[in-house]
């Protein structure tokens, strides 16, 4: 759980962390890679799942694999 002063700063900055991570991926094997580390992550975190699917509903990637990575993680916290 997000539990912080200024939780829409880091909600922010979360969601700036996601999509910039997936910046240097070339591969679909560093996709996946990524996408299960950001999971990891944001898992360790504490982050609650309905917060996972509101951080990353705003979260905008940088190309159209990136934004169907960050699709994935929002569908496997939906089930």
């Amino acid at each position: 759980m997000i539990n912080t002063d200024y939780p829409e700063d880091l909600k922010q900055k979360l969601r700036d962390a996601v999509a910039g991570s997936f910046s240097s991926c070339m591969y679909q094997q560093e996709y996946r890679a990524v996408t299960s580390a950001v999971v990891e992550f944001l898992t360790a975190l504490n982050v609650t799942a309905d917060e996972i699917k509101d951080l990353l509903s705003r979260a905008d990637g940088m190309d159209a694999d990136t934004d169907r990575c960050i699709d994935e993680i929002i569908e496997a916290f939906n089930e």
